[in-house]
């Protein structure tokens, strides 16, 4: 009898899907009609399609560029890489901007998609900010208490679905084009960076370009740090204020 505890058997036969580790055989079945590695390979053939359809539904923007077959030849091949480790495949690909920038950098034929990373960072961030959790307004008057009672050393905090994204190349621009269907390739991308606010509008995705005041603001906003230690990064008063009173009225700072 198998001493193997439920939770063994199941990492074992994920191994044998995703990474080819066929040590789940002794415990499957055979008979005349299909043997062993056939009976995993319908398995492994349906988990590989639906983590690569996950995929598709992530990136099509990346999808239409590289186009249906080699977006399907690259994210086989990062199924194989990275499979799923989330119960939840609302959780999958998040490794995926890394995987094309090592992928860029392999093959000759992707010379000239050097801004496919950054285009799929983004649309990572979308998904991420889709799923996230809801935002709740801001309380004002707490926010006043706060800052009242802990000065310089009050912290916030960014709405749940607020992310941000640095980019080297205009990627919002490439995705909003692609959205209206006007380009399908890689031809012309001008290398000009774009710094990014992602955020969730009820059920709707948003995208908004920010400067650089605000994205300094919210990056440190992000990293836990205080309003004093913020003060300080910045030149003068008026850049910081600025830059709060825009990112208040967007309803992206919580405390």
């Amino acid at each position: 009898m198998n001493s193997l505890l439920l939770v063994d058997i199941q990492n074992q036969f994920w191994q044998a899907l995703s990474q080819s580790k066929n040590t789940v055989i002794d415990l499957i079945s055979t008979d005349d009609e299909f043997n062993v590695l056939d009976r995993i390979n319908v398995y492994r053939t349906t988990a590989r399609l639906l983590h690569v359809s996950v995929l598709e539904s992530v990136y099509p923007v990346c999808e239409k560029i590289l186009g249906k077959d080699y977006f399907k030849f690259i994210a086989k091949k990062y199924f194989i890489k990275h499979p799923s480790l989330s119960p939840g495949l609302n959780d999958y690909g998040e490794q995926f901007p890394e995987f094309l920038s090592r992928l860029i950098d392999a093959r000759d034929e992707l010379n000239g998609y050097e801004h496919l990373p950054d285009l799929a960072a983004l649309e990572w961030c979308i998904q991420k900010s889709y799923y996230s959790g809801d935002n709740a307004p801001l309380d004002m008057q707490r926010f006043q208490q706060q800052c009242e009672q802990y000065g310089g050393d009050v912290k916030f905090s960014l709405a749940p679905s607020v992310l941000l994204l640095d980019c080297n190349y205009p990627v919002h621009e490439i995705w909003s084009l692609h959205q209206q269907q006007a380009i399908r390739n890689a031809i012309g991308i001008p290398q000009q960076g774009e710094k990014l606010c992602i955020y969730r509008d009820a059920y709707e995705v948003k995208l908004e370009n920010i400067d650089e005041h605000s994205y300094k603001l919210m990056l440190a906003i992000k990293k836990n740090s205080t309003l004093s230690t913020i003060a300080d990064s910045f030149d003068n008063g008026g850049q910081l204020n600025t830059a709060l009173s825009y990112v208040m009225s967007k309803q992206w700072l919580r405390i």
